[in-house]
């Protein structure tokens, strides 16, 4: 396999210090984007921090799955997921998943 750099490191740091003005600012960019997740499945692949699988969760989306390489990375998504989860109410309310996992994976 490929030597790859672990951005997970960094992700991990850049979850921790993320406030939520930051997460409002990201939100917004998503809903620019695409205008309507409501009843839609969200994939994010190489989801690296979370933060958009996580604000795709808060728009409405039915079930959001994240996924990328780097454990790291899964374990920053999942503690960005308990720290939005205390400042915005919708993120709750749909399943957000976050998992290890390759695209190249053909199961």
């Amino acid at each position: 396999m490929a030597e790859r750099f672990a951005f997970g490191e960094n992700w991990e740091d850049f979850s921790k210090s993320l406030q939520y003005q930051d997460y409002l600012v990201a939100r917004e960019s998503l809903e620019k984007l695409i205008l309507n997740l409501k009843g839609k499945t969200s994939l994010d692949v190489g989801c690296g921090s979370g933060l958009f699988s996580i604000a795709a969760g808060a728009f409405g989306a039915k079930k959001v799955l994240g996924f990328d390489l780097d454990t790291d990375s899964i374990s920053a998504s999942k503690q960005l997921l308990e720290k939005i989860s205390k400042w915005d109410r919708n993120v709750g309310k749909v399943p957000i998943e976050f998992k290890v996992e390759s695209i190249l994976n053909k199961n």
